[in-house]
């Protein structure tokens, strides 16, 4: 199918202090309208359905949103009816049946587009049909309110680790939401940072160090490289944080699939140091249940009633 043109109207909303004054001039023939705090996009787009159409126009709001913040302006999707697609190029087709509609934000049924458009007017002048269809789940509140009840008693480290938590729960961006996720795992982990050659005592790590010295001079390294290597080996824990993790989420009783532990913690790197990420959402979503269930756990020993623990 060749591309088709598109209009995209988009909602922006300011998430913080940093508001956008008028005019906003961009590239690409976007049109901004700032009304306060939200921001009216109009996104021109070549694409082959409206589906595709509305996916580029929100990458585009997007890295105008990632722009924005890098001088403090948060920006955030408004999702509601103002969101439409719209045709800009479309040819009555008056020979023939009706078309099917081109539908975003969900599906309808050929006996839908009869009810939704019977005499297949809307259909011949290409309209797209706009649908905002959103999934709730809900649960009851009772269990939170017996938690939140121990809140004066919380440890700090828990306490950082629910932050993090609820920051993951709000973002919109599903690989943030992923960071933030393994970042509260390390926090609730807590590893140990006792070095590995504290248990040597002083002299016996003296004598390893001139070893070492010794044992990389023979070795075409430059001299910050050996240090490197021997501030490496300083560093290295007693424990390491991949057996911290796995020895935490045992001990309340979170099961995790072979590979899941090991892949959210190179993903996790990956995404901090380099940018980059392999995703796998099942695994994301593993983990959010893991992370979830230890916070559950952990709240569960601060509620009335209940013995807590140090933490």
């Amino acid at each position: 199918m060749s591309d088709r043109g598109y209009a995209v109207t988009l909602i922006i909303r300011a998430s913080n202090d940093h508001h956008l004054p008028p005019p906003l001039d961009l590239p690409e023939g976007i049109t901004a309208t700032v009304d306060g705090p939200e921001v009216v996009l109009e996104v021109p787009v070549r694409a082959p359905d409206a589906t595709t159409a509305l996916g580029a126009a929100e990458d585009a709001a997007l890295d105008l949103m990632m722009t924005l913040a890098s001088t403090f302006s948060g920006y955030e999707f408004v999702r509601d009816a103002r969101r439409q697609v719209r045709r800009t190029d479309a040819v009555y087709q008056s020979d023939g049946p009706p078309p099917p509609f081109d539908v975003v934000g969900g599906g309808v049924t050929e006996a839908g587009a009869e009810l939704y458009d019977p005499d297949g007017e809307a259909r011949r002048a290409g309209r797209v049909l706009n649908m905002h269809l959103a999934a709730v789940v809900t649960h009851p509140p009772a269990e939170d309110v017996r938690r939140f009840a121990g809140r004066k008693a919380w440890s700090a480290r828990l306490r950082n680790g629910l932050r993090l938590f609820h920051a993951a729960q709000n973002a919109r961006d599903e690989i943030v939401k992923f960071a933030l996720i393994a970042a509260a795992l390390e926090v609730l982990v807590d590893a140990d940072e006792t070095s590995l050659l504290e248990r040597l005592g002083a002299e016996k790590r003296q004598l390893l160090g001139t070893r070492l010295d010794a044992l990389l001079a023979d070795f075409d390294l430059t001299k910050p490289e050996r240090e490197r290597l021997r501030d490496r080996l300083q560093s290295t824990r007693a424990k390491g944080s991949f057996q911290a993790t796995r020895d935490y989420l045992g001990m309340h009783d979170v099961e995790i699939e072979d590979g899941d532990l090991r892949w959210w913690v190179k993903q996790r790197g990956r995404y901090l140091h380099t940018g980059t990420f392999v995703d796998e959402p099942e695994r994301r979503h593993r983990l959010e249940h893991a992370v979830s269930a230890c916070l559950t756990a952990e709240l569960d020993r601060y509620a009335p009633g209940a013995s807590p623990r140090e933490s």
